[in-house]
């Protein structure tokens, strides 16, 4: 039986959002005839991968050999977008075009409204989401979100599969201290990704303070990206004795020895819809404390992960709630159960059925 053509297009190369696509892809490739569509700047090689897009700030340059490949050469059945990328109005207007080839259309929430909105986001965002045929998000919140943005159309709570790429399976926990150059008996708290304001980076160097580099090392690690306030802030909290900064995009290959170094991963969010960090440590049966805010909250009311509520003592709250995974290690035991429960219930294999169920109740 001839297989559907599909196409997934994600106009990064290089990012989170990168690896989510690739994941997908790979996946439904075993359902599918099933192409990627990503950057110039994708690392690497793989079959059914095609690096298109030039640089991310003149994407929009991209657009019209885009639109006249998928219209009059491929001409796929099914396209997969992967959120927006920094325009949704103009992206819109290419979605729509597309419509003319006769393939339908679907996205992937990832982002319900861009994390620092304007006045007109939520009228851009509507504009574009009703592009589309189905959207597919993460959590019922996201899906609260988006009908309150008025999407009338399909939608499909697909979990967020776990990054199992990442997962080499080379190296232990002592394996991995050793690289980092920290002993076995310390705790060791991870955040991980872009380190900004919203993601609380400020918040978790201020934890970090209450801690003799004795008991614990906070580890922060990814890109910094914040503000000249949060930064003066932080770059002050940082030389704090018990906090370990590798400041910078981390290798891929360095994500393994980071989460298997790891005792506790914290997400002490201000704001955001999806964490793919949170899917790491499920990947790596991790222990996660969060704020409660966006898919996070579906994870704490679950559950699967120690919640702490969003607010301005986000700090003292983290502080606590790793003092006590510190101290009940039993508790800690729990958690990590559940990540690895977690991991099977977001395995590529269950999350890729559910894509191409919901893919066929729309063609």
């Amino acid at each position: 039986m001839k297989m559907r053509v599909l196409h997934i297009i994600c106009f990064t190369g290089n990012s989170g959002l990168t690896d989510y696509a690739l994941s997908l892809h790979r996946e439904l490739s075993t359902r599918f005839s099933s192409t990627l569509l990503t950057n110039r700047n994708f690392p690497g090689n793989e079959s059914g991968v095609h690096k298109f897009f030039g640089r991310t700030r003149n994407y929009p340059l991209s657009l019209p050999s885009f639109l006249l490949r998928e219209l009059f050469w491929r001409r796929p059945e099914v396209l997969v977008f992967q959120s927006w990328l920094k325009f949704p109005l103009l992206e819109s207007v290419a979605v729509r075009c597309l419509r003319l080839g006769g393939g339908k259309l679907v996205l992937t929430v990832h982002d319900t409204l861009p994390h620092y909105p304007k006045p007109w986001s939520r009228l851009s965002v509507r504009s574009y989401f009703s592009a589309f045929d189905g959207l597919v998000v993460h959590s019922q919140v996201s899906a609260d979100t988006v009908r309150k943005l008025g999407y009338n159309g399909k939608i499909s709570i697909i979990p967020h599969g776990s990054y199992s790429l990442f997962n080499k399976g080379r190296l232990g926990r002592d394996e991995a201290r050793a690289k980092l150059g920290i002993a076995e008996d310390i705790f060791v708290v991870l955040f991980f990704g872009h380190v900004d304001e919203r993601k609380g980076c400020v918040e978790f160097v201020h934890a970090a303070r209450v801690f003799s580099p004795a008991e614990a090392v906070f580890i922060v690690a990814g890109s910094p990206d914040f503000g000249a306030i949060a930064a003066r802030e932080f770059r002050k909290e940082v030389l704090a004795p018990s906090v370990k900064a590798m400041l910078g995009r981390v290798p891929q290959d360095e994500v393994e020895t980071l989460f298997r170094a790891a005792d506790l991963v914290a997400l002490p969010y201000r704001e955001g819809s999806t964490s793919g960090v949170f899917k790491l440590a499920v990947e790596f049966g991790v222990p996660v404390v969060c704020t409660d805010v966006g898919d996070l909250g579906d994870a704490v009311r679950q559950g699967t992960a120690f919640g702490i509520p969003a607010g301005p003592d986000i700090a003292s709250n983290l502080s606590r709630a790793i003092r006590r995974m510190i101290d009940e290690p039993q508790l800690r035991a729990v958690y990590a159960a559940r990540m690895v429960e977690e991991r099977t219930r977001t395995s590529w294999t269950v999350v890729g059925e559910q894509y191409a169920s919901f893919i066929n109740s729309i063609l």
